[in-house]
């Protein structure tokens, strides 16, 4: 069986109530998961943090996941980054408006 094809089964797996089954989408996902998050929030806690409730929504929504609609990679990292963005954006957002700027440009201390 190919990897794709376990990892749909996986998912299958988990939206019959299976912890083995999102025992083992975490092993192989995880890192992956964990990688995306530090890269865009820069965090490493808080990263950790986004891999709990990626995997919590995939334990949530597995049965929402549709093979004929995407790979399981690609439904798993979106789960993960979709959060991330706005959760980025509102930061960005909240820095800009806490910020003073002065009319050269630069922010004010």
């Amino acid at each position: 069986m190919g990897e794709e094809a376990e990892e749909i089964r996986l998912l299958r797996r988990v939206a019959l109530g299976d912890e083995e089954a999102l025992l083992a989408l975490y092993r192989r996902y995880a890192p992956r998961v964990h990688g995306l998050a530090r890269r865009i929030l820069r965090d490493g806690h808080e990263a950790k943090d986004v891999v709990q409730e990626t995997f919590l929504r995939i334990w949530n929504q597995a049965e929402r996941f549709d093979p004929a609609l995407g790979r399981p990679a690609t439904w798993i990292l979106t789960i993960a980054h979709k959060p991330l963005f706005f959760e980025e954006e509102g930061r960005r957002s909240a820095w800009a408006g806490t910020t003073t700027w002065t009319a050269s440009g630069w922010p004010r201390p």
